[in-house]
């Protein structure tokens, strides 16, 4: 979650937007035009539309607030909306790795990952995207050479992670993540005493719970 979603979406992200740690990529062919992402924003936007908020709640403009968003948010883009797109806007060998790490992220995310294919292909995989991207993005430059972060490093060594603790869906954070941002949304009005607020909020949400399954009142008090 935090590897993956939280660090190398928004890397890529700055790669192409040109603001990757103050490197000039002005040249450079991944570099996405101010056009293209009014393009892309507009894409998103109409796409939003069509799916359910059950399945995500409404992203904002992911050049201007992307980072507003957290893991859930960067999840739905890499797996579902950058495929779509980013399909002719980055040039095909850049486009080609991007969907190698959404194909390695739904592998680690799989109800049916093997041990075999853990230790076998997996490993080849996430190597071969890690070498792609100090070729494609990096370019063996000494003055980029901050590029090379230890996030993108530690992919190599995502098979370590899946053999000791299982597939990604078995240990993320994303239950928690969700409880962190209610703490936080309960204690804006109360910054003198936000704990003592908190434990006041929790308490009454617990008293209405309480109430609704005693007198079986889901449906009219569905918080």
């Amino acid at each position: 979650m935090h590897l993956i979603f939280l660090n190398v979406c928004p890397n890529l992200m700055a790669w192409w937007t040109g603001m990757f740690k103050n490197i000039d990529t002005t040249q450079d062919q991944f570099r996405i035009s101010i056009d293209n992402w009014k393009r892309i924003g507009q894409r998103i936007i109409e796409l939003m539309e069509l799916i359910p908020g059950l399945f995500i709640r409404q992203l904002p403009d992911i050049l201007t607030l992307g980072h507003t968003y957290l893991a859930e948010g960067w999840s739905f883009w890499l797996l579902h909306l950058a495929p779509y797109v980013l399909d002719g806007i980055l040039p095909v060998e850049y486009y080609d790795h991007l969907m190698d790490l959404v194909a390695l992220t739904q592998r680690a995310m799989s109800y049916d990952l093997t041990e075999e294919e853990v230790l076998t292909t997996f490993q080849d995989k996430c190597t071969g995207w890690v070498t792609d991207y100090e070729r494609l993005y990096y370019q063996y430059k000494e003055e980029w050479t901050s590029a090379c972060t230890a996030t993108v490093h530690v992919i190599i060594h995502l098979l370590t992670d899946l053999w000791n603790c299982g597939p990604a869906w078995a240990h993320w954070a994303f239950v928690m993540e969700r409880e962190v941002q209610w703490c936080k949304s309960q204690i804006r009005d109360s910054r003198k005493e936000p704990f003592a607020h908190l434990v006041h909020k929790e308490l009454h949400c617990e008293q209405i719970r309480t109430i609704m399954l005693r007198f079986d009142l889901e449906n009219e008090l569905d918080i």
